[in-house]
């Protein structure tokens, strides 16, 4: 692992198989079907070099575990593309705006996941849901849903469902 570097993103393994990948122009279905695979590598590597994901604490209940392993979403792989030099600044903008169409058409996450109608999403779907040990308690399900309004996602409050 590059020195001074705890977790990058993108190893070099990963960035080779992107730059394999990206030879033959995929389709955004493509580059959606790719991503498993990537987060796969991605778990891989970090059990090779012993990376732990980070340690959160859940500023409501107060308990401390382990983060989920991140994800590779389309948007990471288009940065990845132009931070290794597979494609220039200005195409991988255009390639954004691309998705960032294709991702609003089709109603689609980060991940390139259908989404199941806006502002009623469960938190238990919530990537960081299952870094609070106590997920079912009131106090973490109103913390994923501040998480998810920091984040700027238009969810309502699980409460207020309830």
């Amino acid at each position: 692992m590059p020195s001074g570097d705890a977790q990058p993103a993108w190893f070099p393994e990963m960035i080779e198989a992107l730059c394999h990948a990206w030879r033959t122009s995929p389709t955004w279905e493509q580059v959606i079907a790719s991503l498993p695979r990537f987060d796969a590598q991605r778990a891989r590597i970090w059990a090779v070099y012993n990376i732990r994901s980070p340690l959160v604490k859940c500023p409501y209940c107060g308990s401390r575990s382990r983060s989920e392993l991140p994800r590779v979403s389309v948007r990471s792989l288009l940065f990845a593309l132009e931070k290794s030099g597979i494609v220039p600044p200005d195409e991988r903008k255009r390639l954004e705006s691309d998705w960032f169409k294709c991702q609003k058409k089709n109603e689609l996450d980060a991940w390139g996941n259908k989404q199941r109608g806006v502002g009623r999403v469960c938190c238990s779907t919530h990537p960081l849901a299952g870094s609070c040990e106590r997920r079912v308690s009131p106090c973490c399900l109103l913390a994923c849903c501040a998480v998810r309004r920091y984040l700027g996602w238009h969810i309502q409050s699980c409460v207020e469902e309830r």
